[in-house]
């Protein structure tokens, strides 16, 4: 079988791929290398369309101090993940898988930027991710996005175990399909 898939089709189905693997909590390292994929092209799409408009709000979310730090440490194992050509028997420690619950959502922030509807993988993942640090979100959030979240999506999700919230997050797909 031959396929034909454009750059943006390529990078929605490597996102909407790492998102249902996550949610049924399958290999981490996989799931990191399919959002970290996706995540570059659209980043690329979005540059050469001149569309920064995500990546230049992203001091919204990670102090401009930490900036660097945070998109070289992405970059750092992204890349470990990819070469063995300079470092064959290399390991890396320490990483926390929740991390690609992180680039999901930028892929999916980003994605939508672009002009795009989302799909029912991203609408889960962004409410899912929403419900479970829902500590993070003003005070003066849009009651709109507020009020979709808690008519579609069980808005608190923090005092779930991570397979509990997982779990939660493949019933939100189910939800997000039934309801296009």
């Amino acid at each position: 079988m031959k396929i034909r898939v454009s750059k943006l089709q390529a990078a929605q189905r490597q996102a909407d791929t790492a998102i249902r693997m996550l949610f049924s909590g399958e290999d981490p390292v996989s799931i990191h290398t399919l959002a970290m994929a996706s995540f570059r092209i659209l980043r690329d799409l979005a540059k050469h369309q001149g569309n920064n408009t995500f990546l230049a709000n992203t001091d919204l979310i990670i102090k401009k101090s930490k900036e660097r730090q945070f998109w070289g440490g992405l970059q750092s194992f992204s890349n470990f993940l990819k070469h063995a050509d300079r470092d064959p028997e290399a390991i890396k420690e320490g990483i926390d898988e929740k991390v690609n619950d992180g680039i999901l959502l930028f892929v999916t922030e980003l994605y939508s930027t672009l002009g795009n509807e989302l799909t029912p993988e991203m609408r889960a993942l962004k409410y899912w991710f929403i419900g479970k640090n829902s500590h993070l979100i003003t005070s003066d959030a849009e009651s709109r996005f507020l009020k979709e979240i808690a008519e579609n999506f069980s808005p608190d999700l923090e005092g779930l175990s991570r397979d509990e919230q997982l779990a939660k997050g493949a019933e939100y797909i189910a939800m997000a399909k039934a309801r296009r």
